[in-house]
């Protein structure tokens, strides 16, 4: 076999291995799943001979023998080896294949350099990676990888160790001093311990290593060896007795830090054995030293299911899974306080430190299908997937869908059966929120958290309740939130966001540290980036939910905390259920394009149909709309885009042709639409609305914090429209209704709206709580008119410009027929509409200038195109010259 395709080396080595073992042994694919196994510790196990070579003192052997005395070594070993679990091979026999292992080495260590600090760390950690991100066809007796999408559904991936260390430091230093506080050995600050007395010092060793600190889902062991790198040269000063401690000294610390201190838990058998080899190569001298003891600290198994506490209890039955790809699968559950007796009769860990699983616990059938069956992950609607599904050829991948369906459903079942967790077992499970709270349980009542999670833990809906719970009892020390821009996580979209977050289980006071959108760990040395919020403050910027805004420093949240004084949330939730919502809105995702898809018709099935001037279609007899997409509208503009179906994207089966200026410009155009529903459906859908209205204003919930703009809304016409576009019914008249759009898509507005979103949907709970002035704000009098009707007359010049939305030029009652599309014109009615809500909002020239400068892709646009930020100006001039004029907005 060639090693020289683009595929990761490891994939590369196992493909081989497995095929020659296969062919050598007479082993039948049958055997696979346990050949498989022994294969990929085959790979780590040379990894580990490479870096273990790189560092040994010279030698005469050949990486293959050095391999076998490792092996023989661990196997005669009188205690549990480390590297046990990692060298036992069960459904091969690795002797006698001497030529296939060089092969495989040679490819593995091919430009790596082994010489780097921690090569068995890194590459093992990204071999890990590759195991999942690829999947073994098995045919006639060979074997093929090709690419999975394991890795991302199950959210696995590796933790760099510069975020790990930012991540674990401030709960660890916090145990350090909390510890030799107890002990009598705190010597004031941590640059003092050279000051220490031999004897205050030896108590201060004492005490650090009586630490116990946990990782439940240790993958490779970074959090761990985050932990460890912090605690490492405090111990050496204490040991160095006030000197420069010496490399022995170091690598002492090292070990007994790393024997005494470190506990793991995975639910990957590979990844702990892994975690295990790792932490042997950072604390061993020789092969022969076995760290036996550490093996005790390490356990493979469901850390969310089984008890805490409990320490005599039965087995649960389950069965070990070896690959223990996802959460859902069939795991041993781990009782903690049976598996580490001697830590839970202290009362628990001092710590957790973690980056678990950022898996949803429902299984998503689009990502189900997309490593496995990639022609079933790319149908377009659900609908059409279950056509698919029935056919007889069909038949395995539907049954592994309802299989996992069905551990999914036994998995959640058992955490919303079970009494340990009281915040997080609501809606739609997420695996990183339950090992959040699980945290709680697993620590002292003064233990220290350190989490690796999305910022979700803050801001989704379904978390809001631990996140209050964190924030009114003064648990949440810090929260430092970050933008996947540089790629942390290399497989991960840019626009993800994920915090480094402190907790300690001990309540303190109601104040905690926040930084927001940081892109580097070196961004949270920035003083001015860092912001103080207490459960007073959040629950005044987001009262329904008390989930977190995320602002970017002091004066972003002053202009927020100003613009709530200056217009109230558009819906509040009352104490005993009542609801203030001055403009009646009332949320409504009208077709859901999965649950629904049994209602659509493709467009091609309509083609012999008459088009209708409002865009709908006739076909024999029956009147079919189109079911309008988010991808299909933008501000002001409801023919933005055509929808098409795609078949490149696994996870978007849609895609947009968006409109010329020619388009636009003819009233008698209107978009394309994928699908229709038959006007019957939504008169039915609207049946129940009390809503009298033959348009309606919708906006897209796909959005970003970091896009060009985030709240994007428009007039639409009466038509289907797909929950991805969500619509808010205010039975208001048309002029009123403007003014409320006008409100929403103003760059005021739009600031303060991406403040409070902490993923890519802007859901409904999110709108809810932003600050819109109500119907009575626009009946002042302003240039000579009623200030609805100054708005309203803008709006209308912007949306109403074909004729598929009559119905809503004849209730603003301007024109009778659609205005022409002029560019010039429609950038200048912005510029009003936009100054207007600045002046609103009541902010000063200086505040303004920094929403302005907020909205870096614009700002972008406008000096690609004009060589200067023209918008900012031309909304500064116009701002002045309306505070000038009495009354002023």
């Amino acid at each position: 076999m060639s090693f020289s395709d683009k595929r990761p080396r490891s994939i590369q080595s196992l493909e081989f291995l497995l095929n020659e073992f296969i062919d050598s042994d007479q082993i039948t694919v049958d055997d696979f799943n346990a050949v498989e196994n022994d294969g990929k510790r085959l790979v780590l196990q040379l990894y580990l001979v490479a870096d273990y070579r790189e560092q040994a003192t010279e030698t005469q052997e050949t990486p293959i023998e050095t391999r076998d005395r490792i092996a023989d070594t661990v196997a005669s070993a009188e205690n549990d080896h480390a590297l046990s679990g990692l060298f036992d091979l069960t459904a091969i026999t690795a002797s006698g294949h001497t030529d296939y292992l060089e092969s495989a080495y040679e490819q593995l260590t091919k430009s790596s350099d082994f010489n780097e600090n921690r090569a068995f760390f890194r590459n093992a950690s990204t071999a890990l990676e590759d195991f999942l991100s690829y999947e073994a066809e098995v045919n006639d007796n060979t074997i093929e990888y090709v690419e999975s999408d394991d890795r991302r559904v199950s959210g696995t991936y590796l933790t760099p160790l510069q975020l790990a260390q930012r991540c674990c430091r401030p709960s660890v230093v916090d145990l350090v001093e909390d510890r030799c506080t107890e002990n009598g050995c705190w010597p004031g600050d941590f640059n003092s311990f050279d000051d220490l007395d031999e004897g205050t010092a030896n108590a201060a060793v004492d005490a650090i290593l009586s630490l116990d600190l946990v990782d439940p889902a240790c993958g490779t062991g970074s959090m761990l060896l985050a932990a460890v790198d912090i605690l490492t040269p405090i111990v050496a000063q204490l040991e160095a007795e006030g000197g420069e401690p010496t490399p022995s000294q170091t690598a002492t610390a090292r070990k007994a830090i790393i024997k005494n201190c470190i506990y793991g838990v995975d639910a990957n058998r590979l990844s702990t054995d892994t975690a295990l080899g790792v932490l042997w190569v950072e604390a061993a001298e020789s092969v022969d030293e076995s760290l036996g003891e550490l093996s005790e600290h390490f356990a493979t198994g469901d850390s969310l299911l089984g008890h805490v506490h409990q320490q005599k209890m039965a087995e649960t039955p389950g069965e070990d899974n070896e690959n223990g790809r996802t959460y859902r699968e069939n795991l041993k559950s781990i009782h903690w306080g049976q598996t580490f007796s001697e830590v839970f009769e202290e009362g628990g860990f001092d710590a957790v430190v973690t980056n678990p699983p950022w898996e949803r616990v429902k299984v998503q059938t689009r990502e189900f299908f997309a490593g496995r069956e990639p022609e079933l992950a790319t149908v377009a609607t659900t609908a059409e997937r279950e056509v698919e599904l029935h056919k007889t050829e069909n038949g395995k991948a539907k049954a592994a869908l309802e299989e996992a369906k069905e551990q999914s459903k036994a998995f959640a079942d058992a955490i919303r059966d079970s009494d340990q967790y009281e915040w997080t077992n609501v809606g739609s499970l997420n695996l990183y929120s339950l090992f959040a709270e699980r945290s709680l349980h697993l620590t002292k009542d003064a233990g220290r958290i350190g989490l690796l999670v999305p910022t979700g833990i803050a801001t989704d809906y379904y978390t809001r309740e631990f996140f209050e719970h964190l924030m009114t009892t003064g648990k949440l020390r810090s929260l430092y939130d970050f933008e996947n821009r540089e790629k942390h996580f290399e497989d991960v979209d840019g626009r993800t966001r994920f915090s480094l977050v402190t907790i300690c289980n001990a309540p303190g006071e109601t104040e905690a540290d926040f930084v927001f959108f940081a892109h580097n760990p070196q961004d949270l040395d920035d003083a001015d980036r860092h912001v103080k919020l207490t459960a007073d403050d959040i629950s005044g910027l987001n009262p329904n939910t008390k989930t977190c805004p995320l602002v970017r420093g002091r004066t972003a949240l002053d202009i927020l905390q100003k613009q709530h004084d200056a217009a109230p949330i558009l819906s509040k939730e009352g104490e005993n259920g009542e609801e203030e919502n001055p403009w009646g809105a009332k949320y409504l995702r009208m077709f859901d394009m999965s649950l629904d898809s049994d209602l659509f018709h493709q467009a091609s099935e309509l083609q012999d149909g008459t088009q209708l001037q409002n865009g709908n279609i006739r076909h024999n007899g029956t009147e079919y709309t189109r079911v309008y997409e988010g991808r299909m509208i933008s501000q002001y503009n409801h023919r933005a885009s055509h929808a098409k179906n795609s078949k490149d994207n696994i996870y978007r089966s849609g895609a947009s042709e968006a409109t010329t200026i020619e388009q636009l410009r003819d009233p008698e155009f209107t978009v394309a639409a994928r699908y229709y529903v038959t006007k019957d459906q939504v008169d039915g859908q609207m049946a129940d609305q009390d809503y009298d209205r033959d348009w309606f204003i919708g906006f897209k919930d796909i959005t970003s914090a970091t896009n060009t703009r985030t709240m994007i809304a428009s007039v639409l016409p009466y038509t289907a429209i797909g929950n991805k576009v969500p619509v808010l019914l205010a039975d208001h008249p048309a002029r009123s209704a403007a003014c409320f759009l006008a409100n929403l898509n103003s760059l005021a507005y739009d600031f303060a709206c991406r403040q409070k979103i902490g993923n890519v949907t802007l859901n409904w709970y999110i709108v809810r709580q932003t600050p819109v002035f109500p119907p009575e704000t626009f009946k002042q009098q302003f240039q000579g008119q009623q200030l609805r009707d100054w708005v309203a007359e803008r709006v209308a010049e912007l949306t109403y410009t074909a004729y598929d939305l009559d119905a809503w030029g004849a209730d603003l009652n301007f024109s009778d027929e659609p205005y022409m599309w002029d560019e010039g014109r429609r950038r200048d009615l912005r510029v009003d509409l936009e100054a207007l809500f600045f002046s609103l909002y009541g902010l000063s020239e200086d505040e303004v200038d920094h929403v302005f400068e907020s909205f870096w892709s614009v700002k972008e646009d406008e000096v690609n195109e004009y060589g200067e930020y023209k918008l900012k100006q031309q909304v500064m001039d116009r701002l002045e010259k309306f505070q000038s004029l009495s009354p002023s907005p």
